[in-house]
């Protein structure tokens, strides 16, 4: 028995270096909560503690290997990816909008028109994220949210 659990051992620390690979560094760690309000922060346009933008790729990232306890990495980051392009596809027309209304020569009345649309729904799906963000903080932890659930609830907005 003893033969086996060296056997173990030494297969074990060869692929992880002498560190459990199944638990992540604790500093890592993160609740649920923190998550979904870092995701409502980038759907309302802004950096967080949790997620950053990326000038060069033009897409909001998470800070590198956060994890939960209750989620696989790859079940988190399945559900992330979701949010991150959503948040990245409005960050993206809210780039191209303050180009055009930037810009140093008119647009065509036209071009300003539908910029001036988008930009209103921008602000609407913006402003969904922020009342669902109040929520939160007014819930005085009473309830705890999830990511899963905030999927559903923005869906019905």
């Amino acid at each position: 028995m003893e033969v086996s659990n060296s056997l173990i051992s030494k297969i074990h620390s060869s692929f992880s270096g002498g560190l459990h690979f199944a638990t992540p560094i604790f500093s890592l760690r993160t609740n649920e909560v923190d998550l979904v309000r870092g995701v409502l922060q980038i759907l309302q346009g802004l950096s967080s503690s949790l997620f950053y933008w990326d000038n060069i790729g033009q897409r909001f990232c998470p800070i590198s290997r956060i994890y939960v306890t209750h989620l696989s990495q790859t079940s988190l980051h399945l559900v992330l990816d979701q949010f991150l392009y959503a948040a990245t596809c409005l960050q993206l027309v809210e780039i191209v909008c303050n180009k055009v209304e930037t810009s140093a020569r008119s647009p065509p009345p036209t071009l300003r028109a539908f910029v001036c649309s988008i930009s209103a729904w921008l602000s609407r799906l913006r402003n969904i994220a922020m009342k669902e963000e109040t929520k939160i903080s007014n819930s005085n932890g009473r309830t705890a949210p999830t990511l899963l659930g905030l999927g559903s609830s923005l869906s019905r907005s």
